[in-house]
Order: C-alpha cells, then sequence, then structure tokens
C-alpha cells in the first residue's frame, strides 16, 4: 500500500463503518432526537430569558468553550498492527499525520462553530465577534490539538521506554 494514499483509505474505511452502525441506529434514535431538541430548544430560551443582566455571561461561554474543546481526541485512524508494520516507514508518514491532525482540527473547528451558533445570542448581548476573535479561537483550538498530540506521543515514548526496561509501571514525573 502507498503511502500517500493510505490516509485517505484509513478514513474512507472508517466512515464506511460508522456508516453501516448508524444507518442501523439512525433510524430509531432520529424520532427522539427531535424529540429532545425540541425541548432543549424550548428550555434553553428559558434559561436565555432567566439570566440576569448583572452575570457575567462571558465566562460562563468560555467555561461552556472550555469543557467542550478539553476532551479533544487526534485521530490518527492507526490499528494496532501498523505498529509492527508501519515502523520502519514511521518518518515517510509525515503527511499521514499531519492530515490527522487537520482532519481533528476540522473536527474541532465544526464542534466551536455548532457552539457559537447554539450561543450566538448571547454572544451578541455581550461582545462584538468579530472574524479576529474567531480566528484567535480557533488558533487556541490548533494549539490544543497540538498540545494533545505531544501528550500522546509522549505517552508512547514514556510506554516504550517502560517495556525495554522492564518496568510495568513508569512514575510519573
Amino acid at each position: 500500500m502507498d503511502v500517500k494514499t493510505l490516509w485517505t483509505s484509513r478514513v474512507q474505511e472508517f466512515y464506511r463503518k460508522m456508516y453501516g452502525y448508524y444507518s442501523i441506529i439512525g433510524a430509531n434514535i432520529i424520532y427522539f432526537f427531535l424529540i429532545i431538541t425540541g425541548v432543549f430548544i424550548y428550555y434553553f430560551n428559558l434559561f436565555l430569558q432567566w439570566i440576569p443582566p448583572q452575570i457575567p455571561v462571558e465566562v460562563i461561554l468560555s467555561l461552556i468553550i472550555t469543557l467542550i474543546l478539553l476532551p479533544t481526541k487526534v485521530r490518527t485512524f492507526i490499528k494496532r498492527a501498523d505498529i509492527v508494520f508501519l515502523l520502519p516507514l514511521e518518518w515517510n508518514l509525515k503527511s499521514y499525520f499531519i492530515s490527522s491532525l487537520v482532519y481533528s482540527f476540522v473536527i474541532d473547528a465544526i464542534k466551536l462553530l455548532s457552539l457559537i451558533i447554539i450561543f450566538i445570542s448571547q454572544f451578541l448581548q455581550t461582545t462584538n465577534i468579530n472574524l479576529l476573535i474567531f480566528i484567535f479561537i480557533l488558533g487556541i483550538a490548533f494549539y490544543n490539538i497540538l498540545m494533545k498530540w505531544t501528550e500522546q506521543w509522549l505517552e508512547n515514548q514514556v510506554l516504550d521506554l517502560s517495556q525495554i526496561f522492564g518496568h510495568k509501571k513508569v512514575s510519573s514525573l
């Protein structure tokens, strides 16, 4: 398999599998989702009317955005057997991992955009959103993904060292 087409084939395989799962589950859940969405919109509107003007909405919104973006994942589509077969090609897979980082960033940007759409009325009441602020927030999301990537890499390095030296558990620094 060519290294350049490996990422594309892995993503297509992932979405083919997910489409199969969601087509089975989705037909049964669509009505439940519509009812829950209607109830959420109703109570969310009541919540927005209830918030007094003295409460700093910026703090609440920043906490919600933090809670949404904090558990981010970097999807690499690497399988367990790839550790053995792709290890010699690790330095040739740079474009593969860059594509994974871009994919993860796009997923987080979509989550962020949908969150902003949900809270747009609160955003517009408290602050002026311009393109610079949105780019800054996207930059923070991208930096979050890079840090998660570094964290995953460091965890793998510690695990590799523990296997080399025969330790079952490496104490944290």
